[in-house]
């Protein structure tokens, strides 16, 4: 065994460069960019049929194309991108892909009205820039816990995973609200070339980057870089392997359910919540997201639970599951008969599942990834995120086979098989032990 200070090997400073800040503000506008893109055609359709000439029959078909395409084009993509990140020196071109994926996507979609298209043509054009922009997906969404591992001192990196993860959230929230602005065929245009204008800047800023840091923020990111084989004290077993495989299942089922679900909320509250609100539903629901996973990493470091994620991680779900059972009790037409409650009251527990789901993401995240050490980070991303959208995909088959007034009920029972799966996760905290010890192997046995 060698001790991290030996020859040759890079001594972690113990504090990240002042640099990873601007990184992790350039990979934010990425994400940003590309999940915001995505949401663009869903705030009035009429000006969208309009500005592309199209009928109303093919306005429907592309648009739920442009809509439900997103898990389809990610899942052949998530494996990829997890094998290409296996490798730090293949992060940021791999981050620089997704960029131009999504910087791509956002440009061809001008083309139908710059250039005047057919109506076949421009909708075979329109699928192309949205396939484009679903195939960066897995680049924003695999990377967050990569990004925090190779900037950031150990204790940031559940804040600096936190704060790339909220733009799965933020992005649709935002691009949302921005569909909802568009009244007239030029804000129309003044929107969509405005996101591309972003996508290009933004990858041309990520461009401008240091590929790597000149000195790893952490013990376990400097072995790893000096392609050591295993940092931590103690190996990886099967038993933890499978809690890896419990703990991905959870978040990916628990994750991907509340996306599909949370879409049809507005529809059982209707009479209940004024109109108005609930044209803004998922803008609500998705910064409600969004505050959660910045919370639960100030929590996190503040409380020093940085070793008990499986605990912090059990309470995001159990504040779950207590909103929504409430929620599928309170909600009208269900049972049982004569318990009722406001739409204020609705309201709030709904938002307050909201933050516990954005919450328990990050530490899916970090937890996975300690579990897992030495293996890359992106292993965690991507498992998860592939796991997310795979279980969106199924909710959308499922879901119309499902009663709405069963809809609360199959929310609930899902946070009780998510918090059962993790109950049975045994702990490591791998990167910590390394970060702690500062000890590797050569390869060759101690």
């Amino acid at each position: 065994m060698v001790d991290a200070s030996s020859p040759g090997l890079p001594v972690p400073a113990g504090r990240g460069q002042p640099v990873r800040w601007l990184v992790l503000t350039v990979m934010f506008w990425l994400g940003l960019t590309q999940t915001m893109a995505w949401m663009t055609f869903t705030g009035n359709p009429d000006i969208f049929r309009s500005y592309y000439r199209v009928s109303k029959g093919s306005s429907e078909m592309i648009q739920d194309w442009l809509l439900n395409a997103g898990p389809i084009t990610y899942l052949p993509m998530a494996p990829l991108v997890a094998g290409l990140t296996n490798r730090i020196d293949r992060v940021w071109s791999t981050v620089l892909a997704g960029a131009a994926l999504t910087a791509a996507g956002t440009i061809v979609r001008l083309l139908p009205s710059a250039v005047g298209m057919s109506e076949s043509t421009s909708i075979t054009v329109l699928a192309i820039g949205q396939a484009l922009n679903g195939f960066a997906g897995p680049m924003n969404a695999v990377t967050p816990p990569i990004i925090a591992a190779i900037w950031f001192p150990p204790e940031e990196r559940t804040l600096a995973t936190s704060i790339v993860f909220s733009i799965q959230a933020a992005g649709p929230a935002l691009g949302f609200l921005l569909a909802l602005l568009v009244t007239t065929q030029h804000h129309f245009t003044v929107l969509l070339v405005g996101e591309a204008i972003l996508g290009v800047t933004v990858t041309l800023a990520w461009m401008a980057l240091p590929k790597l840091p000149r000195i790893p923020p952490s013990i376990s990111q400097g072995l790893r870089g000096a392609g050591a084989v295993a940092a931590a004290s103690t190996p990886v077993t099967r038993r933890q392997w499978v809690s890896f495989a419990c703990l991905m299942t959870a978040g990916g089922l628990l994750n991907g359910v509340f996306q599909g679900w949370s879409n049809t909320i507005p529809t059982q509250l209707e009479g209940v919540l004024p109109g108005a609100l609930l044209k803004w539903f998922s803008f609500i629901a998705g910064m409600a997201c969004v505050i959660g996973s910045l919370t639960v990493a100030v929590v996190t470091r503040v409380s020093k639970l940085e070793s008990k994620l499986k605990l912090t991680l059990l309470c995001t779900i159990s504040l779950q599951f207590a909103s929504f059972t409430l929620l599928t009790v309170l909600l009208p037409g269900s049972p049982p008969a004569g318990v009722s409650a406001s739409g204020l009251v609705l309201m709030f527990l709904i938002v307050l599942g909201s933050v516990a789901n954005g919450a328990m993401s990050p530490l899916v995240y970090e937890l996975g990834a300690e579990i897992s050490y030495p293996s890359s980070e992106g292993l965690s991303g991507g498992v998860f995120s592939w796991l997310l959208n795979a279980f969106a995909l199924v909710l959308l088959v499922v879901l119309p086979l499902v009663p709405s007034t069963m809809d609360g009920q199959l929310m609930a029972a899902t946070c009780l098989l998510g918090a059962g799966l993790v109950a049975v996760v045994q702990e490591r905290y791998g990167r910590q032990e390394a970060d702690r010890d500062g000890v590797l192997m050569d390869g060759k046995g101690p």
